[in-house]
């Protein structure tokens, strides 16, 4: 029986992603330091850079 498995397993999925709770915003941590949060907030704070494309050249490819 896939289809049970499949809901089950999409139904995990969910609750991990549904921010369902309130949070406050986190003091800042220092390095070392265990972080716990949702994962909506931790996607949220990584910093997004531009592609560095130096030396690149499509027909090296």
């Amino acid at each position: 029986m896939r289809i049970p498995r499949t809901a089950a397993a999409a139904t995990v999925l969910v609750a991990l992603l549904i921010h369902t709770t309130a949070h406050a915003a986190a003091p800042a941590a220092v390095p070392g330091d265990t972080v716990t949060l949702p994962v909506q907030a931790a996607l949220a704070q990584l910093e997004v850079l531009n592609e560095d494309r130096t030396g690149y050249e499509r027909t090296k490819l």
